[in-house]
């Protein structure tokens, strides 16, 4: 079996969401940057998600203090980088 291409626990990188999710400080985000994780919906919730239109799996973004889950539906797509985002949209973990 192949290892997988993008490392799926403990990396650097960006979070780009398909709708905007609004942060703890009140601000709608479409990027989260931070040490992400991508677990499975049992690692997170102990059970496993069913139906047509949910995710079996979820994207954890954590800073130092923080942390932010986003469902696997709501993600567009993953950025692996050390450098962080320069963008005005989005939010890094703090």
């Amino acid at each position: 079996m192949s290892e997988p291409v993008l490392q799926v626990k403990g990396f650097k990188g960006t979070v780009i969401t398909h709708n905007w999710i609004r942060g703890l400080d009140g601000v709608e985000y479409d990027q989260f940057y931070g040490t992400i994780s991508v677990l499975s919906d049992t690692e997170v919730v102990g059970f496993e998600a069913k139906g047509h239109d949910t995710a079996n799996w979820i994207a954890r973004i954590e800073g130092e203090t923080s942390s932010y889950n986003i469902m696997g539906c709501q993600v567009k797509c993953i950025i692996q980088s050390d450098e962080k985002p320069q963008t005005v949209r989005g939010l890094i973990i703090p």
